[in-house]
């Protein structure tokens, strides 16, 4: 059976506080990564947000 699978995300730091890392932010593997979550923690999906 094909099933939808869901994730439970745990917003440990708050969005504003992502939001000054990313402006804070020199290295470009950690701004993926923070802007990654930063997609997930707006609703979009793990397979789309992993296209951008």
């Amino acid at each position: 059976m094909i099933g939808k699978l869901t994730y439970k995300i745990i917003k440990h730091p708050p969005e504003e506080e992502l939001d000054k890392k990313i402006k804070k932010q020199k290295d470009i593997r950690v701004l993926k990564r923070v802007y990654f979550i930063r997609h997930l923690y707006r609703g979009t999906g793990v397979k789309k947000t992993a296209e951008k």
